[in-house]
């Protein structure tokens, strides 16, 4: 027997779980069909491509990635951790930067160049204290400094508009 519900079935039919099932189905097919309405009648706006420097900034934060599995694990966690933090945060600013409007744009990229700038301060600091293998090292910050030259173009040319 089932409950006064209709689409819960008492705890003790045997037929419970298939019609439960049926029913979620059902739900679930019903509900994609109310979204795909209701975003077919809505309005898009693309999201900005991104940026060369957004790119170059994700491939830097791999190698460090990789630089960092490479770390002792006390070390890992601390200034490795610090320049992960730092790093995250770059991406992030840069992100953000993508969708500001030009006069909150300039403010956010300067916060992405000192958030760059304590990336190689503590990449330098785990490079002197043999953290880090000198090969590495010199990649990684060649690829740091064109993100940095390519932020400062970034906002020499959002000033200029």
């Amino acid at each position: 027997m089932t409950s006064g519900f209709l689409f819960f079935p008492d705890k003790n039919a045997s037929h419970a779980p298939s019609k439960f099932l049926i029913v979620m189905i059902l739900l679930y097919v019903r509900l994609n069909v109310f979204i795909l309405l209701t975003l077919k009648n809505m309005t898009y706006v693309a999201p900005p491509s991104s940026p060369s420097v957004l790119l170059k900034t994700k491939v830097a934060y791999t190698l460090w990635f990789a630089i960092l599995q490479d770390f002792s694990r006390i070390h890992r966690f601390t200034l490795g951790g610090k320049i992960e933090s730092y790093f995250l945060e770059l991406l992030e600013c840069i992100f953000i930067a993508l969708y500001l409007p030009p006069t909150q744009k300039i403010a956010q990229l300067t916060v992405a160049i000192s958030k760059l700038d304590g990336v190689k301060f503590f990449l330098q600091l785990a490079w002197e204290n043999k953290y880090i293998p000198p090969k590495k090292y010199i990649e990684l910050s060649e690829q740091l400094n064109e993100i940095g030259r390519m932020l400062g173009g970034w906002i020499k040319s959002t000033k200029e508009r």
